[in-house]
């Protein structure tokens, strides 16, 4: 029997072994397809393996098996820049709802909520604390809170009732929920007394 050169390939992902034992996973549904990926990764040696629960790791490789080196993908916020953005955030909710003129109501509620968040904000065990009490694994679960109380508050009369009370709680909430998901929370710390 004669192989065509548009052959179709099963429905589950094709899986061969490279010349270098390197392995190639292909989605292709026809022998051209199949070609093709094989040809473009002929063309590029880099790959990427993927572990679950932990970030991508790219091999990089520029000359040969020994020259292979890893580069992790990591989470770009360090305990450095979560606090600079925490005290950033803190700073906000004591300004930007006087200088938006927002309501009395709003107003009272954003002070309470940034001495509330300052205290944890400068007793954690970060670069900026005043005193390192509270270890930053444990800051995280707090922000964790502080973020969902955020975005529940956006329910509340004092902020649904106005467009700029609305729109200042969503996107500080966003801003906040953003910070926390982009900490790098298993970095090691130094002590800080």
């Amino acid at each position: 029997m004669e192989e065509t050169h548009n052959q179709r390939l099963p429905n589950t992902t094709a899986k061969e072994t490279r010349g270098d034992n390197e392995d190639i996973i292909s989605g292709a549904r026809n022998t051209d397809q199949l070609e093709k990926l094989q040809q473009k990764v002929k063309e590029n040696p880099a790959r990427i393996e993927h572990k679950e629960g932990t970030p991508a790791v790219v091999i990089v490789n520029n000359g040969g098996p020994e020259q292979n080196h890893k580069q992790s993908i990591g989470k770009p916020l360090s305990a450095k820049g979560h606090a600079l953005m925490d005290y950033a955030l803190v700073a906000s909710l004591l300004l930007v709802p006087h200088l938006l003129g927002m309501n009395k109501n709003a107003k009272r509620i954003y002070a309470a909520e940034a001495l509330t968040l300052l205290p944890y904000v400068a007793l954690t065990k970060q670069p900026f604390s005043i005193k390192g009490l509270i270890p930053f694994s444990t800051h995280g679960k707090i922000d964790l809170f502080n973020v969902s109380q955020f975005a529940l508050q956006t329910l509340f009369k004092p902020f649904r009732s106005s467009k700029k009370e609305l729109i200042f709680n969503l996107s500080f909430t966003a801003i906040a929920g953003l910070t926390v998901l982009l900490t790098d929370w298993k970095q090691q710390q130094p002590a800080k007394s």
